[in-house]
């Protein structure tokens, strides 16, 4: 609410009627909003990072919390007009994330998937994927990886499973594991291939290493 009147120097009293007038003051998106600009690019170095020279990776989809769903063009590029009005004083968080079904095959995110940045009114925000094509290690194992009837690896299981982790600290990679024409029954299969999975995970976050190994599994029969 808005006041107006007028006073005497002389008193310092209001000598005049209060004027009041309540204005209202409606979003106005070119000032308030905050859009979102960036790219899905391939990682060649597979640092995470954007370089001069990385091309986008065209045709990937990718999604807000709130179902909108944007695909990048030929340039791998994408744009978010208006995807958000911030809070004014503190701004406010947006997240997007990288349908990685739509990446080429054997593609897989870099960088973090889902991403959250920081808006602020009025302001114009950078968000970019990075996606790279993994070297893939493989490991196969078999009911005969196990002790019977256990989800237990044998000790030769887990000693091939160390010795994948120096290959994949050369160079960024995907480890995938393979339980091959499974004579156990489906849940324990499932139960064995996670235990599998949390050692790899362990072992690999024991140490400081430079990038987040992803872990797969297939069951073939």
């Amino acid at each position: 609410e808005n006041l107006a009147y007028g006073y005497s120097p002389v008193s310092g009293g209001i000598v005049t009627n209060i004027a009041r007038a309540k204005v209202l003051l409606e979003i106005e998106h070119v000032f308030q909003c905050s859009d979102i600009i960036g790219r899905v690019f391939d990682d060649k170095d597979k640092d995470g990072y954007f370089d001069d020279g990385e091309p986008g990776v065209p045709g990937v989809r990718l999604a807000t919390p709130n179902g909108l769903l944007i695909v990048t063009d030929k340039f791998g590029r994408y744009s978010i007009a208006c995807g958000a009005i911030p809070d004014k004083d503190i701004g406010s968080n947006f997240l997007l994330k990288l349908d990685t079904a739509t990446l080429p095959t054997g593609y897989r995110v870099t960088s973090e998937n889902p991403r959250v940045v920081r808006l602020t009114q009025g302001k114009l925000t950078k968000l970019n994927f990075a996606a790279a094509n993994l070297r893939v290690i493989r490991l196969e194992v078999s009911d005969a990886s196990f002790a019977d009837g256990s989800e237990r690896p044998l000790p030769a299981t887990v000693r091939s499973l160390g010795s994948l982790l120096p290959l994949a600290e050369e160079e960024p990679s995907l480890l995938r594991i393979v339980y091959d024409s499974p004579g156990a029954g489906r849940d324990l299969v499932h139960r064995r291939l996670e235990g599998l999975q949390s050692l790899i995970n362990g072992a690999w976050a024991a140490k400081q290493r430079r990038y987040p190994l992803s872990v797969e599994t297939r069951i073939v029969n």
